[in-house]
């Protein structure tokens, strides 16, 4: 924009910087509906992630307790405790979560033992 050895006006710095500027012709009240348009637009989409996510951890759930009959001993303890936490909201209380870890160490056994 300025080089130091070209002498610009202050007319034409003002200019140059006029061509630069985005102007809005919004009101703020137009502004403050787009900014509000936006947000709920961002809210719906971030619901159908929920929902698509929920969806996925449904049909995942259902497709383990029809497993279950299918297991054994510890694998069906374990099968049955993930369906048991997820319904019907997730709950991961800190016995849950030390029971789990001891089933699966149990089931697969750490390759350094």
């Amino acid at each position: 924009m300025h080089n130091q050895e070209e002498d610009l006006d202050e007319f034409d710095v003002v200019n140059d910087i006029r061509s630069q500027l985005v102007l809005s012709p919004r009101t703020p009240t137009e502004r403050e509906q787009q900014r509000l348009l936006s947000q709920q637009q961002a809210e719906k989409e971030e619901k159908v992630k929920h929902d698509d996510a929920c969806d996925a951890c449904a049909l995942a759930q259902s497709k383990r307790q029809a497993a279950l009959p299918t297991e054994e001993g510890l694998v069906c303890k374990l099968s049955q405790m993930i369906i048991d936490a997820g319904d019907p909201e997730p709950s991961y209380s800190d016995d849950w979560i030390e029971t789990y870890h001891e089933l699966d160490r149990l089931i697969n056994p750490p390759p350094f033992q």
